[in-house]
């Protein structure tokens, strides 16, 4: 074809001015472009108008007759029983595609709305209502948890629990309140909020798709194991207190030896001496055993929560450096993180000088000599108190008659073992005086 040909083609061609194409004469986009724009929403039934109406109706006058406990209770008993049975089986008869009658299931009011005001110039807009089935083909072995199943299942406890706890306290209007609250404001949202569960445009797919069963899971485990440190933590501070009231009534009293019963004999200086001795043991055994106890355990138990996120979050530094994520406790965080706020410190003392090394000595050896001194004494009062407890007990069992045989045999035999009680007690005191004096003299006089 030559190029005059080409010419004379394309001066036949037909064209269009740009510019003075009409709107109006353009082709109507595709059917997809349009489904695109167009919202979904579900059909208003008349059915669902009318589990609507009857909710609030009957949650209205219940609470307006909620003086008269003869009606409150029939309307209580018609909505719990009556309109919720017939609601449960009439919401399985209308997700089926044959619910008849149409008008009533399937037929959606909005369509003779727009028709009634459409002569007015109010124009409703047009929004998709096609609903697509629940019933999956593969039906998983739990059924999945949703956002939208999550919020029903909280507001439920949220309420139910409210309401529990206002009526226990024994308030009329407030559990009322909250009851009405619920079981109209709340369940009608939820209820229409649900509906959105069947677009066929999966509309929310965040709230009514999604599964967040190992979420939930994951959230469960952590709430149980940080209630489980909870409890032992507040069974720990149970403990840790009784033992701090004890030695607060202790020293409160004064160590007061007064005796029980006004025809009780004056106290002698044996039992004023046991008196002391017995509470002075008592006394250490509640700080070292029952309160330093107490405080170490609850210790333990908060560091062995994993809060490395939290302290990840609040702490200006970096706290996987150098820590293995299967130790991830605060013990390992707390260790690293001083050892890093003392580094500087270390390297002070790495090359210290004469006089801070002469500083230090004599700080530790005080220190030492502090805590030699008050591990011997807790274990001198223990063991002679021990001592002056089954002392005690041979005095007291003898000084009463012997009445009969068994008697007199009976406290032989518990005098043998309180003996040798006693001389175990006396050995044990003798060998903490014995080390006491042994290291004391040995490190004063090598």
């Amino acid at each position: 074809m030559t190029q005059t040909s080409l010419g004379a083609e394309s001066q036949a061609l037909p064209f269009a001015e740009v510019d003075n194409i009409e709107l109006d004469s353009l082709p109507p986009p595709p059917p997809a472009a349009l489904a695109s724009n167009v919202s979904w929403h579900p059909k208003v039934t008349a059915y669902r108008l009318t589990f609507v109406s009857v909710t609030i109706g009957l949650g209205t006058a219940k609470a307006v007759k909620s003086s008269d406990s003869a009606v409150s209770v029939t309307i209580e008993w018609v909505s719990g029983v009556v309109i919720l049975l017939l609601a449960f089986f009439l919401s399985q008869y209308e997700i089926k595609d044959t619910a008849k009658p149409y008008w009533f299931f399937k037929a959606d009011m909005m369509n003779g709305v727009r028709t009634l005001f459409r002569p007015f110039g109010i124009k409703i807009p047009q929004y998709e209502t096609d609903e697509r089935t629940l019933d999956l083909l593969i039906k998983p072995k739990h059924p999945p948890v949703t956002g939208y199943r999550i919020i029903v299942t909280a507001a439920a406890i949220l309420f139910g629990m409210t309401k529990a706890m206002l009526s226990y306290r024994g308030e009329q209007t407030g559990p009322m309140t909250v009851e009405w609250a619920y079981g109209i404001v709340v369940t009608v949202i939820l209820y229409w909020l649900g509906l959105y569960e069947t677009s066929s445009s999966d509309v929310m797919p965040w709230l009514f798709t999604t599964n967040y069963s190992s979420q939930v899971a994951t959230g469960g485990v952590a709430i149980g194991y940080i209630l489980m440190h909870l409890i032992g933590l507040a069974g720990i501070g149970l403990w840790t207190s009784m033992w701090g009231y004890g030695v607060a009534a202790l020293i409160k009293s004064g160590w007061d030896s007064s005796p029980t019963t006004p025809d009780s004999p004056p106290a002698t200086s044996f039992d004023l001496l046991f008196q002391r001795v017995s509470m002075l043991m008592w006394l250490v055994m509640a700080v070292g055993m029952g309160i330093g106890g107490g405080v170490f355990v609850g210790c333990r138990i908060l560091m062995s929560l994993p809060l490395r996120h939290s302290l990840a979050r609040v702490l200006p530094i970096d706290l996987d450096a150098g820590v293995d994520d299967d130790a991830a406790t605060l013990v390992n965080y707390t260790g690293s993180w001083i050892s890093r706020l003392t580094q500087p410190i270390q390297q002070t003392l790495e090359n210290p000088s004469p006089g801070l090394q002469w500083c230090f000595t004599i700080l530790m050896t005080i220190g030492m000599a502090i805590l030699y001194v008050l591990a011997h004494g807790a274990a001198f009062i223990i063991a002679f108190g021990w001592t002056m407890l089954w002392s005690y007990g041979l005095k007291t069992l003898w000084s009463q008659k012997m009445g009969s045989w068994f008697m007199l045999s009976f406290t032989l035999i518990w005098s043998a073992g309180a003996s040798i009680a006693v001389v175990i007690g006396l050995a044990g005191t003798l060998a903490v005086v014995a080390s006491f004096f042994t290291l004391a003299f040995h490190y004063a006089f090598r």
